[in-house]
């Protein structure tokens, strides 16, 4: 039981971006979400856009990583670098995704724009 526990502890982390390994065409489609998402919000006062830009760059600049380990032959059996990649990019995408949506004070989102006598 144990053993299982030990071996399946960081599944949370590392099975949402299964479908991602070995597929760069797929990570660049999030990146391209991303991208809209944050053209589409910046239009929005009460929004915050530029973290959604933040997860866009993120994901878009592990496209070409992605792209070269694709293209290596032979295949490496162990992919050391997406101990780093995956957790960084879950934490990068969950912290756009909160905090361009968390309304902002109305402080901030007051863009008041004078009209031109």
């Amino acid at each position: 039981m144990i053993d299982f526990l030990v071996q399946h502890a960081l599944d949370p982390i590392f099975l949402p971006f299964e479908p991602f390994d070995w597929h760069p065409g797929r990570i660049a489609v999030v990146a391209g979400v991303c991208l809209f998402g944050y053209l589409v919000l910046r239009s929005f006062s009460r929004f915050r856009a530029w973290p959604l830009l933040v997860a866009a760059i993120a994901w878009g600049l592990w496209v070409p990583l992605e792209q070269s380990v694709t293209n290596q032959w032979p295949i490496p059996s162990i992919r050391i670098d997406l101990i780093l990649i995956e957790p960084l990019l879950l934490i990068v995408t969950l912290w756009a995704l909160i905090t361009s949506f968390w309304l902002k004070s109305p402080k901030e989102s007051l863009t008041t724009k004078s009209p031109m006598p």
